[in-house]
């Protein structure tokens, strides 16, 4: 992958890598996690969205925006993230962020599926040690920490969805509409889904005189509003797979601040993971994915 890409690769993991720490940061402070997710997305996507009108005007925007938003917004983010911030909130940023690695190779596959990649022995090698990795360190910290099934179903549904999702971006994003645009409707439609799940969930509002809680909600906001400016200038340069790479820069970024800030542990299957995860990274860059014929 050129600079550029690998730029956006790494801003994009990190500045979306820091909403599982805050999400625990403010669960600490009394937020629930549907609040977390639900009001710095909706302030997040109107941000971008007076963007997308002041620079760009509201040319394009319409039911095709509306239709990929919600979609995107869905299973791109409301359901992965709220599941990933829950996951954060009770059993540690760190194991939160593990599942992300897994989303590689999840969307290699269904790529393979749809007949939109080429299986290379080569490609297939190296999702497959990224998978190893990543299972490698989703399984040692669920042996280390003694969780119950339900957290590993969980975390399962998170690189699936966003892999699932990686692939309909890559097919269907009007690629002749802004960033801003984009990114707009992506945390619209997402919002729009989580404040429907709201109300199911008693404490899923925020009190406006919480302070506390105000500044992780603030926090994350701005980093949404910078994430999903470069999370769509990569999509626009990177195939789904390469794409889906900011995943692991998400769990290392989470796993630091974890084991930093929080007192975390990490199981031993950490180094051994890494290793496995950056070969894997290192032989998806050098040998790019082939449009099957």
């Amino acid at each position: 992958m050129q600079t550029l890409t690998w730029t956006l690769v790494m801003g994009t993991g990190v500045l979306l890598g820091l909403g599982n720490p805050l999400a625990r940061m403010a669960s600490a402070d009394g937020l629930h996690v549907v609040a977390f997710t639900l009001w710095p997305t909706a302030v997040a996507g109107l941000i971008l969205a007076s963007i997308g009108l002041a620079r760009h005007g509201a040319d394009g925007v319409g039911q095709r925006l509306a239709r990929f938003g919600l979609v995107a917004g869905a299973f791109g983010h409301a359901l992965p993230m709220l599941a990933a911030h829950g996951l954060a909130a009770h059993a540690g940023a760190g194991f939160a962020s593990l599942s992300f690695t897994l989303t590689p190779v999840l969307t290699l596959a269904i790529m393979a599926l749809l007949g939109r990649e080429k299986l290379r022995p080569v490609r297939l090698a190296a999702v497959g040690l990224g998978m190893a990795g990543g299972l490698l360190l989703v399984g040692g910290q669920v042996w280390s920490l003694q969780l119950d099934a339900t957290f590993i179903a969980v975390a399962l549904l998170v690189p699936t969805s966003i892999a699932a999702t990686n692939v309909y971006r890559g097919l269907h994003m009007p690629r002749d509409l802004p960033d801003a645009w984009l990114s707009a409707a992506t945390l619209v439609g997402s919002a729009l889904l989580l404040a429907v799940l709201a109300p199911m969930v008693q404490e899923g509002t925020i009190r406006l005189t919480d302070r506390d809680g105000a500044v992780w909600l603030l926090l994350q906001t701005v980093a949404l509003v910078a994430g999903y400016l470069c999370y769509f200038a990569l999509q626009r340069r990177a195939e789904p797979v390469a794409f889906s790479l900011i995943g692991y820069v998400m769990m290392l970024v989470s796993v630091g601040i974890g084991t930093r800030f929080f007192g975390e542990t990490v199981a031993w299957t950490l180094w051994p993971a890494i290793l496995l995860i950056g070969s894997a990274l290192w032989m998806i860059n050098r040998f790019p994915a082939e449009v099957a014929p």
